[in-house]
Formats: structure tokens, sequence, C-alpha cells
């Protein structure tokens, strides 16, 4: 906040809170986020754009195994379930939870946005 006041006050924020509105007037498909007390934002690329069609109808005719959507299940329950939390629901060995993780992020269904202890999952639209 030091900062800020900073550059208000040397004429570098030309006023408060308008920040946000100006980049989602240029930039619609900006994801803005908060957590643990941090502020994030997120710009997709003009060529992830363009991706994200492609990879939609690719996870679209991608097979999963009853294992893999049990995960995703348990994910869109608790995004911050762990491999250890997952093993124990699912009655499976750590490393086969891990590679079928693995699987999903590789698919772009899953994704980890954070730290691994602090982070969370996220589920990619399918």
């Amino acid at each position: 906040m030091v900062i800020a006041d900073i550059f208000h006050r040397i004429h570098l924020v030309e006023k408060w809170g308008t920040g946000i509105g100006k980049i989602k007037s240029l930039e619609p498909n900006v994801k803005f986020e908060t957590f643990a007390g941090f502020f994030s934002t997120t710009f997709k690329r003009k060529d992830d754009m363009k991706n994200a069609s492609v990879n939609a109808s690719v996870n679209a005719s991608v097979k999963l195994s009853d294992l893999q959507n049990k995960i995703l299940k348990e994910i869109e329950k608790d995004d911050n379930s762990t491999y250890d939390n997952l093993t124990k629901i699912l009655e499976k060995d750590r490393s086969t939870i891990m590679r079928n993780i693995s699987k999903l992020k590789e698919l772009g269904l899953l994704k980890r946005v954070g730290s691994d202890k602090g982070g969370y999952w996220e589920l990619v639209e399918r």
C-alpha cells in the first residue's frame, strides 16, 4: 500500500481503482484470483485461445479410466485434495494415484495452481 501511495503522490497512478476495469475492457479473458492473502492475474496468450477449441475437441474424445473419473470427482468435491487423501478415499496405491493425476494433467483436464503445500487443483473444462 505504501508503494501505491507513493506512486499516486508522484502522479504515476492516475486514479485509485481504475486498473481492473481497464484490464477487463482490453482483455476480456483475463482471470483474477485471490489466495492466501495474495492477488493473481492470469492473461491467456493469443495462441492459447486459438488452441483452446482444439484442446476441447481432443479432450472430449479422450476415454478416461474409472479411476481417473473418480479422481476428478473427488477433486471436484475438494480442490485441496492431497495424494494421501485420494489414496485413502479411493483405496489405491499412492504411485497409482500420482500416475493417473499426471495423465490427467497431460490431457489438459487437471492442473495444479500454486505450491504443493499451499496450492489447489483446478479442473479444466471438458
